[in-house]
């Protein structure tokens, strides 16, 4: 690779002139160029910033500014009761947990109401649904995200985002170690 020379021309006196160009600093053995120390920081700081995020939003509930307040809670479990009602709330799964339950808690739901969900694997959406609300004052709806038998499930970080006819509610994460 052929090395640019940024110097000017002729003799060049730092007595002269006691500024000394940057550029000149990079014929100087043991120098680091400014735009791998920029690399560095931003990547060290992207990392911890992710570390951040991840270790403070497992399994915990995010309400969206101007939320529309139907929805009071979302939680994960593994089963529900007769009534849709979460059995056993968890935001920690096993691979070979074949059924995991979003449980949504409505409050003064009325019908007509579309509930619709986003989910994401390690950040990547895999998709979504939605349930239209037959009956005043329902009280939970569930989404069942379960695996083929035989197979497990995909080891990282979900999250679950919940919207009331099409405006954003609420976030959930839970990991599956």
């Amino acid at each position: 690779m052929k090395k640019l020379k940024l110097m000017p021309k002729g003799n060049f006196n730092v007595k002269d002139n006691p500024a000394t160009p940057i550029n000149s600093l990079r014929s100087e053995k043991g120098f680091i160029p400014l735009w791998i120390i920029l690399v560095v920081v931003v990547v060290g700081v992207g990392l911890v910033g992710y570390g951040v995020y991840h270790k403070s939003n497992t399994g915990k509930v995010v309400k969206a500014a101007n939320r529309p307040g139907i929805i009071k809670n979302e939680q994960f479990s593994t089963a529900v009761d007769s009534k849709g009602a979460a059995t056993h709330s968890a935001s920690e799964f096993s691979p070979t947990d074949q059924k995991v339950y979003a449980v949504i808690s409505l409050d003064k739901v009325k019908a007509g109401t579309n509930i619709q969900y986003v989910r994401y694997y390690n950040g990547k959406n895999i998709g979504g649904g939605s349930v239209k609300i037959t009956k005043d004052d329902t009280k939970n709806v569930d989404f069942l995200f379960a695996t083929k038998p035989g197979k497990s499930r995909h080891v990282g970080d979900y999250k679950v985002k919940v919207y009331t006819n099409g405006k954003a509610e609420m976030s959930s994460v839970y990991t599956v170690k």
